[in-house]
Order: structure tokens, then sequence, then C-alpha cells
């Protein structure tokens, strides 16, 4: 297949894969070749279309097709052909149940044929009609599933969205996977027998947008991140780039709780509402100004959280840009306030509230774990970690006495870097507290080089003693039993490095988890405080299943 058009294939392989999640949650396997109990009423509607699926697959590797997609060549060998599948195949997850490991052998029966092929003249109209053929017997399959199973097929299509962004991790190869979920096939296909699928169902459209979008930030974020070096980013390419500091008003700052640094301001940007959250600077001694990799890292930062295509469950605010208050050797990243009636209000962090409001309902409480270990999935699906995670760094824009827990903001992104750049340029944190959040391998610099870097599973204990705090509404020090008036004076290393040890082998901080939120919400906190392996790759599918689903679970009771 020529080049420009990989994206098809990749698109065959989504609707592969669609087919396979559906047969999952319909209980069609190798040993039982009957369809789960919900669907036996149109269990011939469901064979006839299973047919037509089978057909049109086998289509496109069949050297006969009518379409002759593929002809004889004897000077390309067979091997070239198998190792192009071979190479989209570890792009996509490995087969698991009984039934994909059946139909990849199927494929890899089709594939073996002794003879020598090559994409013959290409027909692309051809075959992306293939393609909506087969998306439209998808949709009508899952139109026949009960409301409970579309959930659990949306869930398996949302999941096999994160892994493949995890296997995949060169810029064409994502734009490949960004090309492909943003094409729409809109031939309006109609079978006999078989209703269209209901315009009320989103998800469908929802998940192609979602893999869309993150495939094309995580591509962003791996050019960006590339190997020419920090002190050679072209600042001209980001959508927020240094601004003017003298276009910033700065109307409010006050430190943040036990400590005497000021973290984030409220302010104007060319009188419009704004606020600027300050990250912190060692300053070259010889110049007075601020490291080159120390502001490269800036502006790429501020690309990131400016970028259109960010997606909206990152639950960042919108980025303006960066100015640089030289006179406090500190950058000043400046954000959009959040458009909605409570807009006008000064922030509040998720740690102020646990220290000045009542304890929210159980489902405010719920709803805002999940939203926040969706955030962090989706971080983490795109390569970035954000590395000082905290209920500090939860941002609401609310009424005083009456907080908006639907609507958080996850900010501190200023020592966020991707798993594969580890270069410290920042100034580390000052405040003992905020050690408290940290793994105990994540405390230096020297620790977390000595191990490869900073690992996604830190992020994930981190949102864990969040969570632990949204659960119970209190802060992790009053938690462990550390008084307000002894958080500067008190908190060491040999105490910030022991929580992780506390937590888990003390029950009784689980089991306060559990009488406040339940005992699947305990069990939520506890896998992210035990961790979920040092592989990166794994910890993504168990984070999904293990803390995101559970949680939307948890939703709906």
């Amino acid at each position: 297949m020529p080049v420009q058009f990989q994206y098809l294939r990749v698109r065959l392989k989504t609707e592969q894969h669609r087919l396979l999640n559906w047969a999952d949650v319909a209980n069609l396997t190798e040993q039982n070749d009957s369809i789960s109990a919900s669907l036996r009423l149109n269990e011939a509607l469901v064979q006839q279309v299973l047919r037509e699926q089978d057909i049109i697959l086998a289509n496109f590797w069949k050297t006969n097709h009518p379409y002759r997609y593929l002809v004889e060549d004897e000077k390309v060998g067979l091997n070239a052909n198998a190792g192009a599948e071979s190479e989209l195949q570890e792009r996509f997850p490995p087969a698991k149940s009984s039934l994909e490991k059946r139909a990849l052998r199927c494929v890899e029966k089709m594939r073996s044929y002794p003879v020598r092929i090559r994409w013959a003249a290409f027909d692309r109209e051809r075959f992306e009609t293939s393609l909506a053929q087969l998306g439209a017997l998808n949709d009508a399959m899952t139109s026949l599933l009960d409301s409970q199973q579309q959930m659990a097929l949306h869930q398996a299509q949302m999941r096999t969205s994160m892994q493949v962004l995890e296997l995949n991790n060169k810029v064409d190869h994502l734009l490949q996977i960004f090309q492909a979920n943003s094409l729409q096939l809109t031939k309006g296909f109609q079978y006999p027998n078989l209703a269209p699928l209901p315009t009320s169902y989103p998800e469908l459209q929802e998940e192609r947008d979602v893999l869309a979008t993150l495939a094309h930030f995580k591509a962003l974020n791996v050019e960006l991140n590339s190997d020419s070096g920090d002190e050679h980013h072209d600042d001209s390419s980001s959508e927020a780039g240094q601004l003017d500091a003298r276009s910033c008003t700065i109307l409010r700052s006050s430190p943040a709780t036990f400590t005497f640094e000021i973290e984030r301001s409220d302010g104007m940007y060319h009188g419009n509402p704004a606020w600027i959250e300050w990250k912190y600077y060692e300053p070259v001694l010889q110049l007075g100004q601020p490291d080159p990799r120390t502001l490269a890292r800036i502006s790429k930062l501020s690309t990131l959280l400016s970028n259109p295509q960010k997606p909206a469950q990152f639950r960042t605010a919108a980025c303006i840009g960066y100015f640089n208050d030289a006179s406090n050797n500190r950058f000043g990243l400046v954000f959009r306030r959040p458009m909605g009636p409570s807009s006008a209000n000064s922030s509040s962090s998720l740690f102020d509230l646990f220290l000045d409001e009542e304890k929210p309902s159980l489902s405010a409480r719920i709803h805002l774990a999940h939203t926040l270990a969706t955030a962090l999935q989706y971080l983490h699906s795109t390569n970035w970690i954000h590395k000082a995670l905290r209920s500090q760094n939860v941002v609401f824009f609310t009424d005083p006495g009456c907080p908006d827990l639907s609507n958080p903001f996850l900010c501190g992104f200023g020592l966020a870097r991707p798993t594969y750049n580890t270069e410290m340029t920042e100034r580390p944190d000052t405040n003992p507290l905020y050690n408290l959040y940290r793994h105990p391998l994540a405390h230096s610099d020297i620790a977390v080089e000595s191990i490869g870097g900073f690992k996604k599973a830190f992020d994930i204990y981190s949102l864990g003693l969040v969570l632990l705090e949204t659960a119970l509404w209190m802060p992790l020090h009053r938690v462990l039993g550390i008084k307000d008036e002894e958080v500067q004076g008190h908190i060491r290393p040999g105490v910030t490095k022991k929580v992780r040890g506390t937590l888990l082998q003390d029950r009784r901080f689980l089991d306060m988890v559990m009488a406040s939120a339940g005992s699947v919400y305990g069990e939520v906190v506890r896998v992210c405080l035990e961790g979920m392996g040092e592989d990166d790759s794994q910890s993504v599918e168990r984070f999904n299943e293990e803390v995101v689903m559970r949680l939307e679970k948890l939703l709906v009771i």
C-alpha cells in the first residue's frame, strides 16, 4: 500500500479490534460458539452479520480479490509484506482471549500463502468502501447489545485505545492513528433486517475522537522532545510563546498554606481575567538569567498546555503564554480563567477545601476521584507525567462556602517532563509538606535517575494519596497525625519516606477510607499505593481496569 495511505490499514486494524471486543462482550468464545443470552433472540441475524464481516475481512488479504489489491510480483519477497504486517500487529494490543488468538491465526494463514505479492494500482475509494461496510456492520452489531453490554463495549474500546497509544511512540505512526480515527466514512450503508445504530448513542464517535485527539497530542509531545535538544527548541512553532510581562497585571498574591512561597496569583492579561502559576528557577550566576535548558523547558510546557488539540480530560486550563519575572527568579505561566458563573471568584486548592469546608456528599467525592483518575490516565497515555501531583495542585474556581467539585483543574506542571527526558533544570520544591506526597523512590533527582527516570507509578502513588484525602476530606498530614503547627518544623525526610509503608502496614488507614467511601474505593486507594509494577506499559492497563473503571462503576451505583 502506498505510504500516504497507511492510515487506512490502521483503521482496518481498529475495526478488527472493535469486532473482537464485541465478541468478548457478547461471550462468543472458542469453547462456546453461541452468543450471550441477551442476543439469542437475534442469533440468526448475528450470524448473518458475522458472515458478512468474515467475507470483508478475508477479501483484504485474498490474492484473487476482485478489486485486485494484491498481484504477484517476483521482485518483492513475502518477507517484506509479512514484516509490514508484523510491525502493524506490534502497534496493537496482543491477543488474550481464545477468540482473538483464533482470529489472528486465521489472518496469519492468509498472510503466508506461498506467493510473492505487492500492492497493485491502489484503489483508495474501494478500500474505503470496504472499511465503511465493515464499520456499518460493527455499528449494527453494537445496536444489538443491551445498554449494559454497550457500556462494557465502550469501556473495552477505550481500554484498547489507551493500549494502542502506549504501543505507538513514533510521530508518523501516531499521525496515522490520528488520520485513521479522523476519517469520516459516511457511506450510509444499510443492510436488510439490520436497524441503523441509534443516533442517541454518542460513544462510537467519542471513541474515535478521543483516540485521534490523544494521538495528535502525543505526536506533538514526541516532536517537541525529540533528540534535537532543549537548547535548540524553536519557540516560533508554539501556540503560546513568551509574553511581555507588562501585559500582565497581578491582582492578588498569597502564599500557599503552610509555605511562604507564592505559587499562584490572580491577575489580568490585556484586561481579561487570568491567573498566573509561578515556576521558580536557579539563575546562571554569570548572567543572572535562567539556564537555556530551563527556558526551553518552560517554552515547551507552555506549548503543550496551550495546544488547541489538548484533550479536555486533561483538566488543565488554557495557557496563554509565559513571561520571565527575572527580579524574582521565576517564570509566570499565564492561564485564562475558566468561563462560568464562578469564574470571577478566586481560586481554591483541594487542599484548602480540606481545611475549610465541610465534607461533601459521597457521590460528589467519588465523581471528583474519577475525574482526577481519568485526567491522569489521559496524561499518561501521551507519555506525559505530572511529577507534582498533590491536593495543592488541584484547583477550583468556586464560590466561598459552596465548592463545586465537578470542575477541577490540574496545575503545578512546572516539574512535568516526558518520560524519556530526565534532565533536571528547575529548582526543586522547598516545602517539606509536599514531600509527603512523593513516592519513596522519588525524593531526590539522584534517586530518580538511578532507576531510569520518573515512573508513571510514582504519579499513580501520589494520586492514591489525593484519593485517600478526598475520601476522608482531610489533608494528608492530619491523617498521619501531624499537627498543623508541626508541618514546617517536624516533617523530615525520615518521616516523608515512610508514609507509604505506614499507610499500607497500618490497616486502620485503609479501614477509615472504606468506612468513609466504601470497600471498592478503599481497594482503589490500596492499588495506587502498592503500585502496579515497574513496567509502565503494563501499568497502563492495570490502572485503567483497577482504578478508572472501578471508580466509573461506582458512579452508577
